[in-house]
């Protein structure tokens, strides 16, 4: 899966710089150049927390259907990623949780034909779809998020 720019990578980093500036300057740097370095004793810091692997599609479809065999529950392909991996790197007596990262709805075809059922969106999302989208586009300044805030109040 590949979701570009993380937010949750970002948040990641300050935790270990806790620094906002030096935060700033690497997704800058990520911006203009394609790519930003973090210093080995950050990284090698950050990777005693963290194992990972990789799925191929086929894989992921059959971790999607193993979950819905054995629970009757739907799951997203970035879930199904996540459950396949820890089954593969931990062991069988470790306990562990597994928490969805997306909803399946926004992966119907993926998801039907990992089930074989004629799978549509929820309810409520269903409504959403239907919904026009609003946004408004502004700078990367304070003072233009507040005044939107405060001319929506």
């Amino acid at each position: 899966m590949d979701i570009q720019v993380s937010s949750n990578f970002e948040r990641l980093l300050f935790y270990f710089l806790k620094d906002s500036k030096k935060i700033r300057k690497l997704f800058f740097d990520l911006d203009k150049k394609g790519y930003f370095q973090v210093k080995d004793e950050i990284l090698k810091e950050i990777l005693k927390y963290f194992s990972s692997d990789k799925l191929n599609d086929k894989d992921t479809i059959s971790s999607i259907s193993e979950i819905y065999k054995k629970f009757n529950i739907i799951i997203d392909p970035h879930t199904a990623v996540g459950y396949a991996v820890g089954k593969k790197i931990l062991n069988n007596s470790s306990q562990r949780i597994y928490l969805a990262t997306a909803h399946y709805g926004k992966f119907l075809e993926t998801v039907k034909e990992a089930t074989n059922q004629e799978i549509d969106y929820p309810q409520n999302l269903s409504k959403l779809l239907i919904k026009k989208e609003n946004y408004h586009s502004i700078d990367n300044s304070i003072v233009e998020l507040k005044n939107l805030i405060d001319s929506n109040s």
